[in-house]
Formats: C-alpha cells, sequence, structure tokens
C-alpha cells in the first residue's frame, strides 16, 4: 500500500528525492551493489536521521516501513523534523507512515 501512495506522489515530482531509514549499513551496501549494476545514479548514505547533513536538497523526503516508530520520545520526534526541515525545499513534503496501536485494540 505505501509502495502505491508514494509511486503516486512521485508522478507529480521528477526533482531529487530523499528517502530516510532505509537501512543499516550492510542493506545499504547491497543497495549500493544493484545501483551501480543498474547504472542508476543513487547517493546512499548512513546518518542519524535526527542530525542530517545532506550534500542534497528536495522537494520531496519520505521515510516508509514504520520507521517512525523508531523515535521513541517526542524529543526524537521533534528531532527529526528539525533535521528534515534542512534538505526540504520549503512548502514541500515530508511524507512518512507510522501505525496506531490503539487501532489495533478496537478491531
Amino acid at each position: 500500500m505505501d509502495l502505491y501512495f508514494i509511486e503516486n506522489l512521485l508522478n507529480k515530482n521528477n526533482d531529487t528525492i530523499i528517502e530516510l531509514a532505509c537501512g543499516h549499513e550492510g542493506m545499504l551496501q547491497l543497495a549500493i551493489e544493484k545501483a551501480r549494476k543498474e547504472n542508476v545514479n543513487i547517493h546512499f548514505t548512513a546518518q542519524d536521521c535526527t542530525q542530517l547533513q545532506l550534500p542534497i536538497t528536495s522537494n520531496f523526503v519520505f521515510m516508509t516501513g514504520n520507521s517512525f516508530q523508531h523515535f521513541l520520545s517526542n524529543e526524537s520526534q521533534n528531532a527529526l523534523f528539525h533535521s528534515v526541515k534542512k534538505p526540504l525545499h520549503p512548502g514541500e513534503e515530508f511524507v512518512f507512515d507510522t501505525r496506531n496501536t490503539i487501532l489495533n485494540c478496537l478491531s
């Protein structure tokens, strides 16, 4: 479901795209190798999402896979949001998913 939602948003955006919290160092190494084989130009970096220092900016930043659940306190969530503002062009979109465990209890 996330994939279709993100794809629809990306159809209107052909600028640089930033994906956050998409894997640990081992997963990033596999992604780097795959991108080289496919001849795809992607910049990969491992950073703390609450302290982003990226060499690029974008109209669209996204984080899926319930990665938001790793930011457990209001302070870490606020730090994430402030950090994402750095590479995000003013007025543009940061899209993330989260789950609501209360909804699971109600069904």
